[in-house]
């Protein structure tokens, strides 16, 4: 089983095949989702190499829900990073992150958070050591992360969690029989 991934099939036997998943955060780096048990050469083996997951170094994250997580997650961050996420919400719909674990090296490593989707949209924050709000909203439907690394020290970097927020939600329900109303309320935290 791959490290920060799951195993899904149980037969290790000839012409059995199991497949690997990545757990949330991380992508496959190498090897195969897939593998099967074959026969080569007159030796039983996989047709090929288990995956590898990994923490991305940046990328752009159009899902309305995920997890962002510094590359080495859960270990130490690598050194001399430069990684840039862009987070996509649907028009009109703000996104939230949550700050579940932070701790970088102070003064050195650093993530900015912007209102938008470029590096050059208005600074939110520019975060360090483990001051960093519970979470943050956008007044827009991007947010930009830079996450840049000195070449010396490393800590464990961070986990958060980001989700694209409605900023009314309807609810319909019955006050009589024959009639159907509907209210809007703001989710606002």
């Amino acid at each position: 089983v791959p490290v920060n991934g799951k195993r899904f099939g149980e037969s290790l036997q000839l012409g059995s095949s199991i497949s690997f998943l990545c757990e949330e955060g991380f992508v496959k780096t190498h090897g195969s989702q897939t593998i099967s048990c074959i026969l080569k050469d007159g030796n039983v083996v996989w047709d090929n190499a288990v995956p590898r997951c990994e923490a991305p170094c940046g990328g752009d994250l159009k899902a309305p829900s995920g997890i962002i997580l510094s590359p080495g997650w859960p270990e130490l961050y690598k050194e001399a990073l430069n990684c840039e996420w862009v987070i996509e919400a649907p028009p009109g719909y703000p996104i939230k992150i949550i700050f579940d674990k932070f701790r970088t090296e102070v003064n050195y490593d650093v993530l900015e958070v912007r209102d938008g989707r470029f590096p050059s949209s208005p600074l939110i924050g520019s975060y360090q050591g483990t001051q960093v709000p519970q979470f943050l909203i956008s007044t827009s439907n991007f947010l930009y992360l830079l996450f840049t690394t000195d070449k010396s020290h490393s800590d464990i970097g961070f986990r958060i969690r980001y989700e694209s927020k409605g900023l009314f939600d309807a609810i319909q329900f019955k006050t009589h029989p024959d009639k159907q109303d509907t209210f809007f309320y703001s989710r606002s935290e």
